[in-house]
C-alpha cells in the first residue's frame, strides 16, 4: 500500500469510528427520551460514549471492525479497553458501583473465551476472571504489556468487582445498523415521506453538538432536554404548513462575496449604492435560500409547483411596493433622487415583510434570499430603472 493510500485508509477509518460514536450515542438518548429527562450523553468524555444519570452510569467502548474480526482473550481491543477502566478504578475516576461498563465491537466474539463469559446473559464472572489473569501471566505481545499492568495493580477483588461491572457485546450492529434503529425510532414521530429528512436533519444537529462538544465550544455532554426540545421544534417543522431550516444552512456565515461580484442581483445592489456590509449580507441571504430551498426539493419536502407559486406572490407584493415608490418621480428626476426610491424598495426588501413560503416557515433570510434569486433573474428590481440599466450592462459590446 503506498503512503498516501495509508493515509487515506487511516483517515477513513478514523472518520467511520466518530460516525459510529456518535450514531451509538444519538440512538442510546433517543432510547431514553420515553423515560424521561433526567439524563445527559457525552462522546469522549470518560469513554467513547458515557450516559449518566441519576440512577446509573454507562460506559461504552466502541469498536467498529472489519467482518470476520473475532475477540479473543488475547485481542488488543480487548485488553485496551480493560487498562482504561483499570485505571479509573484505580484512580477513583470510575465509580463502580453505580457504572456498567460496555465493550461494544462489531466483532464476533471467540467462543469459550473470557469475552464469551461477560456477555448479557450466562454470564461466568470466576471464569472469565481465570482465563483474563492466565492471559496476563502469559501473554508476550507488547501491545498488551501497559494494560496488563494496570490489570495487574488491581486487587483480585477489586479485579472481580470491575468484571462484575463489564459486560461485553460482540457482532454488534454496524454502523449502517444504528442508523436503521434511528430511523425506526424517529418514523414514530414524522409521516413516513419525510422520514429521510428528520433523520437527516436530527442526524446533522446532533453530530454538531458532538463536534463542539469535542473542540471544546460547549459543555461535553448533550442533556436529555437538550434533545427533546430539539426534536419537538423538528417535529413541528414538518408540520403541513411549515418546512425544516437547517441548522448549517442557517448558521452559515458570511461567504466570500467577491465570489459572487458579478451576478446581476449583486449589481441591482450596486445600483442602490449600499454599503459593502450590507452587499455581504445580501449575498449570505442570496446562498442560504439558495441552498434551503435545493436541499428542499431534493428531500422532496415541497409539493409541485409550490417554489413557483411562491415567487409569483413574491413578485406580486413587490410590485406594489416598487410601482408605488417609483409613481412618486416625476419624469425627469435626477439620479440621486432614483437611488432614494431604490433604497426605499430595497429598505421594503430587508425588513422581509413579503409573505413567508409557508405559515409558520417565517425564517426572514428565506424571503429576502427568494427576491435577491428573482433579482438575480431580473424578475424584481430595486432601481426604479433597473431593467434598462441592468440590459445595457449585460449587452455586448460592439466596435
Amino acid at each position: 500500500m503506498a503512503v498516501g493510500d495509508k493515509g487515506k485508509f487511516e483517515a477513513g477509518a478514523s472518520a467511520l469510528g466518530f460516525a459510529y460514536q456518535f450514531r451509538v450515542a444519538l440512538n442510546r438518548a433517543l432510547d431514553a427520551l420515553p423515560h424521561g429527562l433526567d439524563w445527559q450523553i457525552g462522546v469522549e468524555a470518560a469513554d467513547d460514549v458515557e450516559y449518566v444519570s441519576d440512577a446509573n452510569s454507562e460506559r461504552l467502548q466502541l469498536k467498529h471492525r472489519a467482518d470476520g474480526t473475532s475477540l479473543s482473550d488475547a485481542s488488543v481491543d480487548l485488553w485496551k479497553t480493560l487498562r482504561i477502566w483499570c485505571v479509573g478504578l484505580s484512580d477513583g475516576s470510575l465509580e463502580i458501583s453505580t457504572t456498567w461498563l460496555y465493550l461494544m465491537t462489531t466483532a464476533t466474539v471467540s467462543g469459550d473465551s473470557a469475552a464469551s463469559r461477560l456477555g448479557p446473559e450466562n454470564r461466568d464472572i470466576s471464569g472469565a476472571l481465570a482465563m483474563l489473569r492466565k492471559t496476563a501471566a502469559t501473554s508476550t505481545n507488547k501491545e498488551l504489556q501497559k494494560a496488563i499492568q494496570a490489570w495487574n495493580a488491581l486487587t483480585e477483588s477489586e479485579q472481580g468487582a470491575l468484571l462484575e461491572r463489564v459486560i461485553i457485546l460482540g457482532t454488534a450492529d454496524r454502523v449502517e445498523e444504528v442508523l436503521d434503529k434511528i430511523r425506526r425510532i424517529c418514523s414514530m414521530c414524522v409521516r413516513r415521506v419525510h422520514l429521510d429528512a428528520f433523520v437527516e436533519m436530527l442526524e446533522g444537529w446532533w453530530f454538531q453538538q458532538c463536534l463542539r462538544a469535542l473542540a471544546g465550544r460547549r459543555s461535553p455532554y448533550i442533556s436529555g432536554e437538550e434533545l427533546d426540545g430539539y426534536v419537538s421544534d423538528l417535529r413541528e417543522r414538518f408540520l403541513p404548513d411549515n418546512l425544516p431550516i437547517a441548522a448549517d444552512i442557517e448558521t452559515s456565515g458570511v461567504p466570500d462575496v467577491n465570489a459572487f461580484a458579478e451576478r446581476i442581483f449583486v449589481e441591482q445592489l450596486r445600483l442602490t449604492r449600499i454599503g459593502a456590509v450590507r452587499i455581504g449580507d445580501a449575498v449570505r441571504d442570496y446562498l442560504r435560500a439558495f441552498t434551503q430551498r435545493s436541499r428542499w426539493v431534493r428531500q422532496g419536502l415541497l409539493i409541485p409547483g409550490e417554489l413557483e407559486e411562491y415567487e409569483r406572490r413574491l413578485i406580486e407584493e413587490w410590485r406594489y411596493v416598487f410601482n408605488r415608490l417609483a409613481d412618486e418621480l416625476s419624469d425627469d428626476a435626477l439620479e440621486d433622487q432614483k437611488v432614494a426610491v431604490a433604497k426605499q424598495v430595497y429598505a421594503w426588501v430587508e425588513e422581509a415583510s413579503a409573505p413567508p413560503v409557508r405559515a409558520m416557515c417565517t425564517e426572514r433570510f428565506l424571503i429576502r434570499g427568494s427576491l435577491h434569486m428573482l433579482a438575480d433573474v431580473i424578475r424584481v428590481g430595486w432601481h426604479p430603472d433597473f431593467e434598462a440599466r441592468l440590459v445595457s450592462l449585460l449587452e455586448p459590446v460592439t466596435s
